[in-house]
């Protein structure tokens, strides 16, 4: 199978870029955008161009009401063939994807809210959404140079959260390269820098994840009416950290039989939303929201599309699931170890659901009354909690009527 290389530039006021040499592994050549210059060295698959809706006010005589007109105004712009205002076209033309962001500038565009967050949110879904629609993409180029003030700082971090849930969901590593040149110097000869490489594996990515929901007071700062201006979105904090926890600590079997699809869904169309209005030439853009609903989103993303399996889980999936997404070697281990001690009692396992406890040879007594240190130390496999039983040959697990006692462990 082919691995895929994407580039993704982020620029802010092309009108303003000029003519340009630029070195890059020991090439030369002189062009508007340093964008075009790795272009020729890197070869991508996919051009991924962001810029921002302040755009508008270079795009002649624009008449526009909505988001989404507008965005291609300023698609159609970059895109123009002899435009004397820029010269990034030719770029701009081979792009199979165009964002154009929410970007805040100055007092003409507006949150309805101040903040950042409308930006990095956008950013985060549109590139998230977009590599989704790839299958083989295995390298990532981010060049920075061009953006203006705060669009490439948070433009890398929100692009990085994308690559980490595309990693995961997709189960494969992901090479990312940030690249800056040097600062602009007339008629000087500007290297193209990488500032940043690593890979971005399963196991980062979960921790990049589930990292940001151990902060102190984060169950405050994801509450619904703290994240979403005016949105209709409802889901509860405590479901999200018990997600968080369970990811984090490989309770697997919680993640498997958990219904978070309605939060997932509410947050999805939260930060799928923009609008704007005009008023006296100023452009206001509508509802806001908080950075901190995206990492609910990745999160709830991950936790629906990777593990959801509904009333029970097969037992060699579980086996699965420890292998590619636990966070650590030893949260494996643990899972594999009590995966093992099952299959030594395959053979009282019945048809109808059992608690383990009695498979393993226990009384029973204390039905839906988890230890909270075993819960974790055991991979989630509390024999007090755990059902087990046999469907078509296949061990299947499940925490049936004792669901919410584990969810009481899992804060």
């Amino acid at each position: 199978m082919t691995q895929e290389k994407a580039l993704i530039s982020i620029i802010g006021k092309p009108s303003q870029y000029k003519q340009t040499s630029y070195k890059f592994q020991g090439n030369q050549g002189t062009y508007y955008l340093s964008s075009q210059m790795l272009d020729q060295e890197i070869n991508p698959n996919y051009r991924i161009l962001i810029a921002g809706m302040s755009l508008l006010d270079d795009v002649k005589n624009f008449n526009c009401k909505d988001y989404e007109t507008c965005s291609n105004l300023v698609k159609d712009y970059l895109k123009e063939n002899s435009n004397v205002d820029h010269n990034v076209g030719p770029f701009a033309r081979t792009a199979s994807k165009i964002i154009v962001t929410p970007n805040v500038f100055g007092n003409k565009y507006t949150q309805s809210k101040p903040g950042l967050d409308l930006y990095f949110n956008y950013v985060y879904k549109q590139v998230l959404d977009y590599l989704l629609s790839l299958d083989n993409v295995s390298e990532v180029h981010l060049d920075v140079t061009h953006g203006i003030n705060y669009m490439p700082v948070l433009g890398k971090d929100a692009i990085t959260l994308a690559l980490s849930v595309y990693s995961i969901l997709k189960n494969k590593e992901v090479n990312f390269s940030v690249y800056n040149s040097d600062p602009y110097v007339k008629d000087a000869v500007l290297n193209i820098n990488v500032i940043e490489r690593y890979t971005l594996d399963v196991r980062r990515s979960i921790s990049n994840i589930v990292s940001p929901f151990f902060n102190q007071n984060i169950e405050n700062l994801i509450s619904p009416s703290k994240v979403i201006d005016g949105g209709q979105c409802w889901y509860k904090p405590k479901l999200i950290m018990r997600v968080a926890t369970a990811l984090a600590s490989g309770n697997f079997i919680y993640l498997a039989t958990k219904d978070i699809r309605d939060a997932l869904e509410c947050v999805e169309n939260s930060i799928s939303t923009i609008n704007l209005k005009m008023s006296n030439n100023l452009i206001e853009y509508y509802p806001s929201h908080k950075r901190q609903l995206v990492n609910v989103h990745a999160l709830c993303k991950v936790a629906n599309d990777v593990f959801y399996r509904g009333n029970g889980i097969a037992l060699k999936d579980l086996e699965d699931l420890a292998k590619k997404y636990s966070l650590n070697e030893t949260i494996e281990i643990l899972i594999r170890n009590e995966i093992n001690l099952i299959k030594r009692v395959e053979g009282s396992i019945p048809e109808d659901p059992k608690l383990l406890d009695i498979i393993m040879g226990g009384d029973g007594l204390k039905k839906c009354n988890a230890n909270k240190r075993n819960l974790f130390a055991h991979g989630g496999f509390e024999r007090k909690v755990t059902y087990l039983w046999k469907s078509n040959d296949e061990i299947y697990v499940s925490y049936r009527d004792c669901l919410d006692n584990v969810e009481n462990q899992l804060r």
